[in-house]
């Protein structure tokens, strides 16, 4: 395979593009952050005292640098005994043929079928010239042939034969350096079906064999007795899903692989007696090789992200990886042809006993290469190939395709959004000034120009003067409508009427709207609501400004304004804060329920497109749902301003009826469809992603909160006993193990369950032990006396065993019948 590389040389590029640079940081850099927290979860969870956590080499070797870089800006981090694991897929099979020498030799068999077995057999003594002096191998038959060809007599088969066996004991040798006498050996690579693990398990069946990798692909030759024992940590797909962005990878691999390669060879011979000394000198070969500036791009700016953010929150990690998922997935699906040839910054290097590399894109000028078809079954990474050599929608569908998407249909898109559009947008030109980014502020009304008017007086008091006003009249008079806003005092070139004959309901409404203009910021200014003057002024500039650049979006403070409608006019009763208690917005604490109204927050168009537009199967909360998943995509900041107001006309008498709020009209459907979103949550994303996890927390924790509430003020507890310290203990407890829960699981695992609020003590013990979670003492503890009582945990405490005598108790005095 003699592919043209299409990468310039060296001399002619010193310096790695920016592009480049920026994907390493803005991309890779958090993907891997991710990737370091999932796996130390991983390791704490599995480290028994007999378990072993073995880097595999090449990848390994980055790998272990990474995560111990993360280590390293913990202050509690919890080191396990880990160990670099010399050796590859080749030396692996050679230390097995003695032991099964059909399976390897399919192996051998599978990777030289387009060559002779000389080329074979040359691969496989490439470092022991002595051997190979004097053997004639020329003629020889193809490779495929391997597992019978290497039985028969023969001078070339008795040279190979002996090699082999003699690598049987050393591979031994090699395990029992690394591994011990340990019960349970974890495996630690970049992936993809677990080809060494299962060949090393059915060799040592004496042993239990884990793998732990970026991700899970299956080939056709995988073993399926160790499938549940080879963990994908970011994706477990054997194809794209868009549900799960980070499975993208699966269409490009090599992109993970390539990042984590060091410069330097495959470790092909196993380091133990009498191959010690070659593969010392290959071990020592990648220990010292150079990190160039340019192949190395990548991997350069992904080390020094982990190595400067190491000790961020894991909040701010998995809100980052979320946003860098969705663009990696983007990058590797749908890149554009610079952003194609950004990504591979190297070849892939072979192994198995050989030398060339393997470029991932193919020259579309290459002579040896004249046919379209031909290069993209050649290349590597085929949505990057037809990058290269088509352009606009053609490439886009083309892409889709060789993932195995169906492209949208071309007669429907409406520009910019791949969807179709249902509604009657009046065709308006979109307003630009000077450059500044252009805010949509989207309106849903139906039959309400009382409150309409105000809307648009607060529409046209901003003094950000960049935004398209889009009014979507859903079912409504359109005439009403258009008077409002001819008498608004908005520039009608700054307004857009989307008109719908028939009512399509809030959220499609919004979507109808949205997806009418293009825009860098949307905000949905409900026909009912209003800001003060210099709201978009505030929050854009925020979003624009060197604090904001992370976010996804911003909230403000709201104002709560309880009014209601007499004599055709709005009647203002009372304003208070709203929500004052918000300080920031985390994913947990929205599973519990939505805590800002939609008129306080401004967002990203693009954090919009990459979740698809509000749910329109819902008729109510449908802007609770949304956050979530905007949650699911990236952060949102806050200014600690009142910039909104949030107008609820909440009294009995006066006029109702399409006057009202939905979550004053219709409050027996919010109730009604909070356990309807919940469920469609779920739904949507517990199979691809255990944010969904913390949306069955935060309904456990809104339980426990309600009974912990009850208790405290003399109420029954509900379905749990009778107050008392006992129950107040354990379901505080409970509370907090949830939420260390959430925090730690959230995005990569999913197989942690919720405690409920009934939980016994036992089940309470297990999952304190499993999360290794701080037992916080409450007030109603005697911590003195139940160490006086019990000497022995004082002690174990005094060596720095325990936190606490109370986490003793929680973990194994309770069940020991010690007294409290």
């Amino acid at each position: 395979m003699n592919h043209a590389d299409i990468r310039p040389a060296p001399a002619s590029d010193p310096a790695p593009s920016t592009l480049t640079r920026r994907l390493g940081r803005e991309v890779l850099g958090p993907v891997m952050h991710r990737w370091m927290l999932a796996l130390h979860d991983q390791i704490c969870q599995l480290d028994d005292g007999d378990t072993v956590f073995l880097f595999c080499a090449r990848a390994g070797l980055r790998i272990q640098r990474l995560y111990e870089l993360w280590l390293e800006g913990q202050e509690l981090a919890h080191w396990a005994p880990t160990r670099m694991f010399w050796i590859s897929r080749v030396s692996i099979c050679k230390g097995l043929w003695a032991r099964m020498p059909e399976r390897t030799g399919m192996v051998f068999a599978r990777e030289y079928y387009d060559t002779d077995m000389g080329a074979l057999v040359r691969g496989l003594l490439r470092h022991h010239p002595n051997r190979l002096a004097g053997l004639c191998l020329d003629g020889l038959p193809g490779a495929g042939g391997f597992p019978d060809w290497i039985r028969e007599k023969g001078p070339v088969q008795a040279v190979l034969r002996g090699y082999l066996r003699e690598c049987g004991p050393a591979l031994d040798g090699a395990l029992a350096d690394v591994a011990g006498a340990a019960r349970r050996v974890v495996l630690i690579d970049s992936g993809w079906q677990g080809t060494a693990q299962s060949m090393l398990t059915q060799a040592y069946p004496e042993r239990d064999w884990m793998g732990l990798y970026f991700g899970r692909i299956l080939g056709p030759n995988h073993d399926p007795l160790i499938t549940p024992d080879v963990v994908g940590l970011m994706f477990e797909r054997n194809g794209y899903d868009p549900q799960q962005p980070a499975s993208a990878v699966a269409a490009h691999h090599h992109v993970v692989e390539s990042l984590l390669e060091p410069n330097g060879p495959s470790v092909e011979e196993l380091p133990h007696v009498p191959f010690a000394e070659v593969a010392q000198g290959l071990i020592d070969a990648n220990l010292s090789a150079p990190v160039e500036s340019v192949a190395d791009a990548l991997w350069l700016e992904t080390e020094t992200w982990i190595a400067t953010r190491a000790g961020d929150p894991a909040t701010q990690v998995m809100a980052r990886a979320d946003a860098a998922e969705a663009e990696l997935a983007r990058l590797l699906i749908t890149p554009s042809r610079d952003e194609a040839l950004a990504l591979v910054c190297k070849d892939r290097s072979a192994d198995f006993g050989k030398a060339l590399e393997v470029p991932v894109l193919i020259d579309p000028a290459s002579p040896a290469h004249d046919d379209f078809n031909h290069r993209l079954s050649e290349a590597l990474w085929k949505p990057g190939q037809i990058a290269l050599e088509m352009s606009g929608n053609q490439a886009r569908d083309a892409q889709l395709r060789s993932v195995g998407l169906e492209p949208p249909d071309p007669h429907s898109r409406v520009p910019g959004t791949g969807t179709t559009s249902d509604t009657d947008a009046d065709p308006m030109p979109e307003p630009g000034e000077s450059g500044q980014p252009q805010v949509a502020i989207i309106t849903r009304t139906k039959d309400r120009p009382i409150l309409l008017k105000r809307a648009a007086e607060s529409v046209a008091a901003q003094s950000w003067t960049n935004y398209l006003w889009v009014v979507v009249n859903d079912g409504g008079d359109r005439a009403s409508v258009e008077e409002v806003i001819k008498v608004s005092g908005v520039d009608p070139r700054k307004v857009r009427l989307v008109s719908n004959s028939e009512s399509l309901g809030m959220e499609a409404a919004s979507n109808a709207g949205i997806r009418s203009v293009h825009s860098d910021y949307v905000v949905i200014h409900d026909d009912d609501d209003s800001w003060a003057p210099e709201f978009l002024a505030r929050t854009v500039g925020y979003l624009e400004g060197p604090t904001g650049a992370r976010y996804g979006g911003v909230i403000t403070k709201s104002v709560y304004v309880s009014e209601e409608i007499l004599d055709d006019k709005v009647v203002i009763h009372d304003r208070c804060p709203y929500q004052d208690w918000v300080r920031n917005v985390e994913f947990a604490e929205m599973a519990c329920g939505n805590f800002f109204p939609p008129i306080a927050f401004l967002f990203r168009r693009s954090v919009y497109d990459s979740i698809g537009g509000y749910n329109e199967n819902l008729p109510v909360l449908g802007d609770w749902f949304f956050n979530l998943e905007f949650l699911l995509e990236a952060d949102i900041g806050m200014l600690h301003e009142p910039l909104a107001n949030y107008h609820h006309r909440d009294r009995v008498s006066g006029r109702s009826g399409v006057y009202s709020n939905s979550v004053i009209g219709g409050h027996s459907k919010h109730v009604e469809f909070a356990a309807v979103v919940r469920n469609e949550f779920l739904r949507r994303h517990s199979n691809s992603n255990v944010a969904a996890l913390t949306l069955a927390m935060g309904y456990m924790n809104v339980d426990t909160r309600g009974r912990l509430n009850n208790l405290s003020h003399g109420r029954p507890a509900g379905p749990v006993e009778a107050a008392s310290v006992d129950t107040l203990e354990r379901l505080t407890l409970v509370a907090q193990i949830n939420a260390v829960s959430a925090r730690r699981w959230w995005m990569f695992w999913r197989r942690q369950t919720p405690l409920d609020p009934g939980a016994g003590w036992d089940q309470i013990a297990r999952a304190v032990q499993r999360l290794c979670m701080r037992v916080p003492i409450p007030d109603s503890w005697d911590e003195a006396g139940y160490l006086s009582r019990n000497p022995d945990v004082a002690g174990v405490l005094g060596k720095g065993g325990l936190a606490s005598g109370f986490e003793h108790y929680v973990r194994w005095g309770r069940a020991e019948g010690r007294a409290r």
